[in-house]
């Protein structure tokens, strides 16, 4: 016999919404320094962001871009995969760190975003902006 909830949607799942056409870029990367740290964030079409914070060796031998895939495993370290809210113009998003929420509210503006970051276990808020950088042709 049937239980009550067959065929109802989960509610740990996640619905997706399409990014196309509100100005956002998907051939490359958002990124925010702070000297050799990055903050690197990639969109995709199907409705996530993928985040990865972390040292970028000048030497090329590691390439923290290289980790932002579609369908990456978020959660663990500095690697997070979110779903993305798009209202009026604004997007939204929340990553989950250690000590609690990281909400991200923000706008594209030509080929930069610009976030409000709150920290929910801080209370601290911050305005950051993230500069496009194309994929490399010799990357793909």
């Amino acid at each position: 016999m049937p239980s009550d909830t067959e065929g109802a949607p989960r509610e740990d799942t996640v619905h997706l919404r399409s990014l196309l056409g509100i100005g956002l870029k998907f051939d490359g990367v958002y990124d925010h320094s702070e000297g050799n740290i990055h903050y690197f964030m990639r969109f995709f079409q199907r409705g996530n962001v993928v985040l990865i914070a972390g040292r970028q060796p000048a030497d090329g031998s590691l390439d923290l871009r290289s980790m932002l895939k579609e369908d990456a495993q978020g959660g663990t370290g500095s690697l997070h995969n979110a779903p993305v809210t798009f209202r009026n113009d604004s997007l939204y998003f929340t990553t989950m760190a250690n000590r609690g929420a990281i909400t991200y509210a923000g706008a594209v503006h030509g080929d930069s975003l610009r976030f409000i970051k709150h920290s929910r276990a801080t209370g601290k808020r911050a305005v950051i902006s993230y500069g496009f950088i194309p994929d490399r042709a010799d990357s793909r």
